[in-house]
C-alpha cells in the first residue's frame, strides 16, 4: 500500500486570504453603506476606465491558444510527461469541464442574456430591434461572452501553469505562470503575493456565481411553488449546497466531482433536447446555423468595439467587459482545474476540448433556450419580457418553461441542474484554492475541514451580497468579481509574453541547462517535501 504524504497548511498564502476574506465580511455586515458605496464605485471605475485593456487582453489570450494548437512541437506535447495516462474518459472529462465554471452562468443568461439583444440590440451592430437578423445576432452575442474568449481566458493559464508543474517539476500553483518573467523569484515574497491574489479572486468569482446560484434558484422555487423568497430561504440553499459539495470532496474527484459533473451533463442533454423538439424545431435549427456565421461575423466588432465618443449605450463597458474580468477572477484556479483533470492528454487535445467543445455547446444552448423564448414572445406579446421586467433575470428560464408543454417536469429538472450546477463550481474551486493553501498539494487531495472552511467562507460572503446588503446585492456581486479580476488582469498580460517563452522552448532549455534553471527545479522538490 502506497504511503500518503501528509498535507500540511500552507501558512504564507492560507492566513493573507483569510484574513482579507474575513475583513471583507465583517466590512460588508458592520459598515453596510460604506460597502455600498465601495462596490458601485469599484465597479464603475474598473469598467469605465479598463474596458479597453479587458477586451485586449482577451483577444490576446485566444491569438496565443492558437498559436499553442498550432505549434508543431508544443501541441504534440502531453499533459503530465510522455508516460503519462488518462484518468477520466472523454465523457467524464468533457461534462468537468463544462460544469465547473461556466454551468451557473448559461444557467441564469440562457433566456435573459438573448432575449433582451433581441429587443434591445447592441447600439454597436445597427440592427432593428425584433427582426430575423436582430435574432441571429442575440445568440450570437451571447455566445462569444460565455463561449470563446470566456474559455480562453481559463485554458490559457491552464495551460501554461499545468505544462511547467507536470512536466518540468515546478509548483503547481498560479505564481509559476509568471516563471518565465520572474524566474526563481517566484520562490520568494513576490511569488507568494501571486498565488494571495489568485485565492481571493478566485473566491470573490465565486461568490459571484454562488450568489447568481442562489437568487435563480431561489427565485425558481418560488415562481413554481409560491414559497416566499427570505433571507431564511437563500440561508437554507446555501447550507444545502455547503453540506452536499463538502459531501462530493470528502469523495475526492473521481467519486465525487466526476459522478455529479456526469449527472449535470446529463440533464444538460435532455433540456437541449426537449428545448428543440418542444419547440419549433426547424427554425430553431435554422437560427443555430445561422448564428454560427454570425457570430464569426461580428466578432471583430464586438471585441474591437471602441467608444470613443461615450454613446454606445454603455454596451461595451457594462456587458463584455464585466464578463471577461468576471471570468478573469477566477482563470488561473479554474484553469488549473482544468488542466489537471486532463493529464495524459496532448496539449492540443486539451486546447480542443475545453475550447472548442463547450464553445459549440454554448452556442446550442444559448439558441434553444433564447430561441423559443423570442418565438414565444413574439407569438404572446412579449410575455417573458413582462416577467422579467417585473420579476427579475433569476425568474427568465422558468417563464419560459411556464407556457411550454411538460413544464411541471423541465422546472423541475431546472431546479435540479441550477443547484447541481453551483455545486460541481465550488467543490471544483474551492477545492484548488484548498490545495494552493496546503503543503505538498500536487499528490494529494486537501484536507476536508480546509475545504469546508472555504466553502463555509465563500457561503458568508454570498449571504452578505444577497441579504445584508439587500437592494444592492447583485452590484456588490460584480463588483467583488471585477475587483479581484482586475488584479489577475495586470497579472495576466505578464503571463501573456512569458507564455511565448514557453511554447518556444526557451523556458524548457532554461530549466535544463542553467544553474539557475537546475536551482529552480531543487527548489521545487523542497518545496513539496518540505515538513512542517
Amino acid at each position: 500500500m502506497e504511503k500518503k504524504t501528509k498535507v500540511q497548511l500552507n501558512k504564507k498564502v492560507f492566513i493573507p486570504v483569510a484574513i482579507v476574506l474575513s475583513i471583507l465580511f465583517a466590512f460588508g455586515i458592520l459598515f453596510r453603506d460604506a460597502f455600498c458605496v465601495f462596490c458601485t464605485t469599484v465597479l464603475d471605475v474598473v469598467l469605465l476606465n479598463c474596458n479597453w485593456l479587458i477586451l485586449l487582453i482577451a483577444v490576446a489570450t485566444g491569438i496565443l491558444l492558437i498559436y499553442m494548437i498550432t505549434h508543431p512541437d508544443f501541441g504534440k506535447k502531453i499533459i503530465g510527461g510522455p508516460d503519462a495516462k488518462p484518468e477520466y474518459g472523454i465523457f467524464t472529462w468533457i461534462a468537468m469541464a463544462i460544469c465547473s465554471s461556466i454551468g451557473i452562468a448559461m444557467m441564469f443568461y440562457a433566456v435573459a442574456e438573448p432575449l433582451g439583444y433581441f429587443f434591445n440590440p447592441p447600439a454597436y451592430l445597427e440592427l432593428e430591434a425584433e427582426s430575423n437578423h436582430a435574432a441571429l445576432a442575440a445568440v450570437a452575442q451571447s455566445t462569444l461572452h460565455w463561449s470563446v474568449l470566456y474559455y480562453a481566458l481559463q485554458i490559457f493559464w491552464g495551460i501554461i501553469v499545468v505544462y511547467l508543474s507536470m512536466n518540468k517539476g515546478l509548483p503547481f500553483r498560479p505564481s509559476t505562470a509568471l516563471y518565465p518573467i520572474l524566474k526563481n523569484k517566484i520562490f520568494g515574497w513576490q511569488g507568494t503575493l501571486i498565488d494571495v491574489i489568485a485565492s481571493i479572486t478566485l473566491i470573490c468569482g465565486t461568490v459571484t456565481c454562488f450568489g447568481l446560484g442562489t437568487m435563480q434558484f431561489s427565485t425558481g422555487l418560488s415562481y413554481v411553488s409560491g414559497i416566499e423568497i427570505t433571507n431564511t430561504l437563500y440561508v437554507i440553499i446555501v447550507v444545502l449546497v455547503t453540506i452536499i459539495f463538502t459531501f462530493s470532496s470528502a469523495r475526492g474527484v473521481k467519486k465525487g466531482m466526476a459522478i455529479i459533473s456526469n449527472i449535470n451533463t446529463y440533464l444538460y442533454i435532455i433540456l437541449i433536447l426537449f428545448l428543440l423538439f418542444a419547440g419549433p424545431t426547424i427554425n430553431l435549427l435554422e437560427l443555430i446555423v445561422g448564428s454560427i456565421g454570425e457570430t464569426i461575423r461580428i466578432f471583430p466588432s464586438a471585441m474591437f468595439n471602441g467608444d470613443f465618443l461615450g454613446n454606445n449605450g454603455g454596451f461595451s463597458n457594462y456587458n463584455t467587459a464585466y464578463y471577461f474580468i468576471w471570468t478573469l477572477a477566477f482563470s488561473p484556479i479554474a484553469g488549473m482545474f482544468y488542466a489537471k483533470i486532463a493529464k495524459g492528454r496532448t496539449i492540443r487535445q486539451f486546447i480542443i476540448v475545453n475550447w472548442l467543445v463547450p464553445s459549440a455547446f454554448i452556442l446550442t444552448w444559448f439558441a434553444l433556450w433564447g430561441g423559443n423564448a423570442i418565438w414565444q414572445d413574439l407569438e404572446n406579446g412579449g410575455k417573458i419580457q413582462a416577467t422579467i421586467a417585473e420579476l427579475g433575470v433569476p425568474v427568465a428560464n422558468f417563464a419560459l418553461l411556464d407556457g411550454m408543454p411538460l413544464g411541471a417536469i423541465t422546472v423541475v429538472l431546472t431546479l435540479a441542474a441550477v443547484l447541481i450546477g453551483f455545486i460541481t463550481m465550488t467543490d471544483a474551486l474551492t477545492g484548488v484554492v484548498s490545495s494552493l493553501t496546503t503543503k505538498n498539494s500536487r499528490a494529494n487531495e486537501a484536507p476536508i475541514p480546509l475545504k469546508l472552511f472555504w466553502g463555509c467562507l465563500t457561503g458568508g460572503l454570498t449571504l452578505v451580497c444577497l441579504f445584508v446588503l439587500k437592494q444592492v446585492g447583485t452590484s456588490a456581486l460584480q463588483s467583488l468579481a471585477v475587483g479581484a479580476g482586475l488584479l489577475i488582469l495586470l497579472i495576466t498580460i505578464a503571463a501573456c509574453f512569458g507564455s511565448v517563452r514557453i511554447v518556444n522552448g526557451t523556458v524548457d532549455e532554461y530549466l535544463d541547462h542553467t544553474e539557475e534553471g537546475k536551482k529552480a527545479l531543487e527548489l521545487s522538490k523542497a518545496e513539496e517535501a518540505e515538513e512542517a
